[in-house]
């Protein structure tokens, strides 16, 4: 198993031959870092909440379409994702999508507190094949 992180919030699980992109948001991006084109071959793209640092429209219509890839997230990334045209899935809590020999289970998240009691947003955490458990920012 590798893991790459890239930015803040982006991590690139690579297993049995499956690459699992996570949160590929706008801080991984700009700088001379990364374009959303530098993502190759990724399998599927998980996204645990709307907020732009893990969830950047843009970037993820382009690493979608040159990966033809599926996205699993909550409802309110969908409905987000939805409305830049970009196809994606819900994977409600206890469900799980095989890959493969890899499985993805979607598990429960709580976002942490914000600045200004601003409202949290819907989050989901996933668990790749029973070894990573990324969560995004929950506490």
């Amino acid at each position: 198993m590798k893991i790459t992180k890239y930015g803040q919030s982006a991590i690139l699980v690579e297993l049995k031959g499956k690459k699992i992109l996570i949160d590929p948001g706008k801080y991984c991006y700009g700088e001379g870092r990364m374009k959303p084109e530098d993502f190759k071959n990724i399998d599927v793209i998980l996204l645990t909440h709307t907020h732009g640092d893990h969830c950047m429209p843009e970037a993820l219509k382009v690493i979608k379409e040159s990966n033809n890839c599926p996205i699993l997230t909550n409802k309110e990334v969908k409905e987000l994702l939805d409305q830049e045209g970009i196809d994606s899935e819900v994977l409600e809590v206890g469900q799980t999508r095989q890959f493969g020999n890899v499985v993805v289970k979607a598990v429960k998240a709580v976002h942490g507190e914000l600045p200004s009691g601003k409202p949290k947003p819907e989050t989901i955490g996933f668990l790749i094949d029973d070894k990573v458990y990324h969560c995004g920012d929950t506490i």
